[in-house]
C-alpha cells in the first residue's frame, strides 16, 4: 500500500504509521489451521500467506494507517548471538527433541531407531539435522517403505523448511501490497521496530506496532501503541502507556529489566534464580532498574 501523504491544509488526515512485526505473523498464520490450506492447482501450501494476508487486512481496515510498513528478521545470527552463544539456543534443541521423538515413536525394529538417534545427537543446526537424517537412511539397507518410515523423524524439519518457504511467498505478498519491508543484517525485527518507532515519534508521527510479543510494550510511549495479537484468547489489544502500566505494574521502558530478573523461557534468558513475575514486579516499582537494584542490594528484603 503506498502511504497515503496527510493534507496538511485541511488538517482532516492526522499520518499514522503502523509497523508490523512480520515473522511473528507470520509463524501464528501458519500454526493457526489445524489443515493446511493449498493452491488447488499445484498443490502448494499457503497457509501462513493467507494467514499474513488476513492480518494485513485487518490491521489496515482497523487502524486505517496512512504508513504501513513490515519489519523482518534477517537470515543469520545477530549480535546478540555473538554476545551470547545460548541465546535462543534452547530452540533448536527442543526441534532435535521433537526429531528424537519422531523416531522413538516410529514402527521399525530398535537397531533402526539406534542408527538415526546416532545420526541425529551430533547436528549442531537444523539444516544438518535433516541433512544427517536423510544420509543415514539412504546409507541403510532396508526396504523402500521402510525408509519411508524412517523418513517420518524429518517432519518437524520439514514444517520448518516449509515456514521458510511460505515466508518468501508472504513477501511476494507484501510487495505486490507495495507495503516496503526493513530488514538489516545483525539484528532482529524488534531492533527495527524500535528505530522506526523512535524514528517516528522524533517525527511527530502516530504509530502502531503489531506483534504477538510482550517484549514490544518496552517500545510504548506517548505517540507509540502496541496492538497486541492474542492467539489464545482469539483477540487483540491496544497498549497505550497508561494500559501498559496497569497491565504490567510497571512503566513500558522497564520492561527489558523484567525480563533481565525473571528470565524468558522463549529467548533462553536465565534471569534471577528464586524470582518470579510478582517479587520482578516488586523490585522494579522499588529500585527502579537493575543497575540501580545492584547499588542497593543492602536494603533488598526477601518475601518470607
Amino acid at each position: 500500500m503506498s502511504p497515503k501523504e496527510p493534507s496538511a491544509r485541511s488538517g482532516e488526515t492526522k499520518p499514522r504509521l503502523v509497523i508490523l512485526d512480520g515473522h511473528g505473523i507470520i509463524h501464528r498464520a501458519y500454526h493457526a489451521f489445524k489443515e493446511p490450506l493449498t493452491v488447488r492447482k499445484t498443490g502448494e501450501v499457503v497457509t501462513a500467506v493467507f494467514g499474513f494476508a488476513s492480518t494485513l487486512l485487518t490491521v489496515i481496515e482497523q487502524l486505517k494507517p496512512s504508513h504501513i510498513a513490515v519489519a523482518l528478521d534477517p537470515p543469520g545470527p545477530t549480535f546478540r548471538h555473538e554476545k551470547d552463544a545460548t541465546y535462543k539456543a534452547h530452540r533448536f534443541e527442543a526441534l532435535k527433541g521433537q526429531v528424537a521423538n519422531a523416531v522413538a515413536e516410529l514402527s521399525v525394529p530398535d537397531n533402526l531407531k539406534n542408527a538415526l538417534a546416532q545420526c541425529i545427537a551430533p547436528a549442531q543446526s537444523p539444516e544438518q539435522l535433516r541433512g544427517e537424517i536423510l544420509a543415514c537412511v539412504e546409507g541403510l539397507v532396508v526396504p523402500e517403505p521402510v525408509k519411508r518410515e524412517l523418513l517420518k523423524a524429518t517432519e518437524p524439519l520439514d514444517r520448518l523448511r516449509e515456514i521458510a518457504a511460505q515466508s518468501e511467498r508472504v513477501r511476494d505478498l507484501i510487495e505486490a501490497f507495495n507495503i516496503p519491508i526493513y530488514m538489516v543484517e545483525g539484528f532482529e525485527a524488534d531492533d527495527v521496530l524500535g528505530t522506526l518507532a523512535r524514528q517516528a515519534e522524533e517525527a511527530g508521527v502516530e504509530t502502531y506496532l503489531v506483534t504477538l510479543d510482550s517484549d514490544i510494550i518496552q517500545l510504548v510511549r506517548d505517540g507509540v501503541k502496541v496492538f497486541m495479537m492474542r492467539p489464545y484468547q482469539r483477540d487483540t489489544v491496544t497498549y497505550d502507556a497508561r494500559q501498559a502500566r496497569e497491565r504490567y505494574q510497571i512503566e513500558p521502558e522497564q520492561m527489558p529489566d523484567l525480563k533481565g530478573l525473571k528470565g524468558d523461557v522463549s529467548d533462553n534468558i536465565p534471569g534471577v534464580p528464586g524470582i518470579g513475575d510478582k517479587t520482578a514486579v516488586k523490585l522494579l516499582q522499588q529500585f527502579g532498574s537493575i543497575e540501580n537494584l545492584y547499588q542497593h542490594l543492602d536494603e533488598v528484603t526477601p518475601d518470607k
